[in-house]
C-alpha cells in the first residue's frame, strides 16, 4: 500500500513540476536583462530561483521508477523510445513551421526544406525547450546498464558515485568560476543529470528520519534564500547589470539542495484526500499527459504573448501565476479532451 501512495505522491509531483516548468518560462525573461522597471527583475529572480528545482525533480523521478525495474533490454527501450520518439519526431515538425512563421512575422523570409528540418532535428535546434526530450532520450540508453550499477552497488558505492558527480558538476565548477582554477582531471562520467537519475533512485530506497527531514527542508529554505541574494549580487552587484546563471544553474549547490528536499517533502507525502478513487484516477490522469504538457506550452505561450498575455501584461508579481496558470489549464484541457476522444474512438474499433 505504501508504494501505492509514493507512486500518486510522484505522480502528484510530476504535475506540479510542469508548472513550475511553465512558470520558468513565462518569469525567465523577465532578468534576463536589466530593462526598467527594475522590480520586475527582482520579481523575475524570485518566481526563477522557486522553480528551478523542477527539471532536475523530473530526472530524479525518472530515476525512482526506472533504475530499480528488472526488464530485458530490448523491451525497456522499445517501451521508452515507442512512448516519446512519435510525439517527439509530430510536435518537432510543428515547431518548426511555427518558427517559420515567427521568423516571417518580423521580415526574416525562411524556405521550409526537409533537410534543413532534419539537421535541425538531429541537432537539436527545433526550438529551445525540447532539448530536455534529447537528454532523456540519451539517458534511457543508459539505463540498462546503470540498473545494474545501481542494483548491485551498495550503499557506499552509491553515495562515493554521488559524490563524484558532486564534485564534478558543482565544485570544479565554483572552483573555475570564482577562483579561475581548473581542475584537468575529467570526470565527464559522473556529470549532468545522470546523477540526478541516481540520485532520485538513492533518496527513493533509503529511509529518513521525521527530525532528519525537517533538517533538509530548513536547509533547502536558506538554499533558496540564497539563490535569490546570490543571484541579484553576482549579476547587479558583481556584474554591473549583467545577469549571472551560476545560482539558477541545475547543478549550483542551492538547486541540488532545493531538489532533494522537494522530491524527499513528496516522498513522505500523506495527506488522506491522495488516497481516493476520484483523486487517485484523476492525478493518474492529468500526470499521464504531462509530457505532452511539456511539448505543447511552449507553442501556447507564444500564442498568448501575441495576444498580450505574458508576464508583464499587469504588473508581473501578478502577471507571471496567471499567465502560467492559464497556459497549465489551457494545454491540459485541451489534451485531456483529446485523449478521451482517442481512447473513445479506439474503444469504437
Amino acid at each position: 500500500m505504501q508504494n501505492n501512495v509514493r507512486n500518486i505522491n510522484f505522480d502528484l509531483l510530476r504535475i506540479i513540476a510542469i508548472i513550475g516548468v511553465i512558470f520558468l518560462h513565462v518569469s525567465s525573461p523577465l532578468h534576463q536583462t536589466f530593462a526598467e522597471p527594475i522590480i520586475w527583475w527582482h520579481i523575475g529572480n524570485v518566481y526563477d530561483s522557486a522553480v528551478r528545482w523542477t527539471v532536475p525533480v523530473f530526472f530524479m523521478i525518472s530515476g525512482a521508477f526506472l533504475l530499480n525495474k528488472n526488464e530485458p533490454i530490448n523491451r525497456f527501450l522499445k517501451k521508452r523510445f515507442s512512448t516519446i520518439l512519435p510525439s517527439f519526431f509530430v510536435w518537432s515538425v510543428i515547431y518548426y513551421f511555427w518558427e517559420i512563421k515567427r521568423q516571417e512575422d518580423i521580415g526574416n523570409i525562411v524556405e521550409p526544406s526537409a533537410k534543413t528540418f532534419f539537421y535541425n532535428f538531429l541537432n537539436g535546434n527545433i526550438y529551445y525547450h525540447l532539448w530536455f526530450i534529447y537528454t532523456i532520450l540519451g539517458l534511457y540508453l543508459v539505463v540498462p546498464i546503470i540498473r545494474l550499477f545501481v542494483q548491485n552497488a551498495t550503499k557506499q558505492h552509491i553515495q562515493y558515485f554521488l559524490l563524484l558527480w558532486f564534485f564534478g558538476n558543482t565544485v570544479l565548477t565554483t572552483l573555475e568560476i570564482f577562483l579561475g582554477i581548473k581542475v584537468a582531471i575529467p570526470l565527464n562520467l559522473f556529470t549532468d543529470y545522470l546523477g540526478y537519475m541516481i540520485l532520485g533512485s538513492y533518496l527513493n530506497m533509503i529511509g529518513m528520519t521525521k527530525k532528519s527531514r525537517i533538517i533538509i527542508y530548513t536547509i533547502s529554505l536558506i538554499a533558496f534564500l540564497a539563490e535569490i541574494y546570490g543571484t541579484y549580487f553576482l549579476s547587479v552587484v558583481a556584474n554591473k547589470g549583467i545577469y549571472s546563471y551560476y545560482f539558477h544553474h541545475p547543478f549550483s549547490i542551492t538547486n541540488i539542495l532545493i531538489s532533494i528536499s522537494i522530491f524527499i517533502f513528496f516522498k513522505h507525502l500523506n495527506i488522506k484526500c491522495l488516497k481516493t478513487h476520484t483523486s487517485v484516477i484523476t492525478i493518474s490522469w492529468l500526470s499521464g499527459i504531462t509530457l505532452q504538457v511539456y511539448f505543447s506550452h511552449a507553442l501556447v505561450l507564444d500564442l498568448l504573448n501575441q495576444l498580450s498575455i505574458n508576464n508583464n501584461f499587469i504588473t508581473p508579481i501578478f502577471a507571471v501565476p496567471i499567465t502560467s496558470f492559464l497556459i497549465a489549464i489551457l494545454c491540459y484541457g485541451v489534451l485531456s479532451i483529446i485523449k478521451y476522444a482517442y481512447i473513445k474512438l479506439r474503444a469504437a474499433f
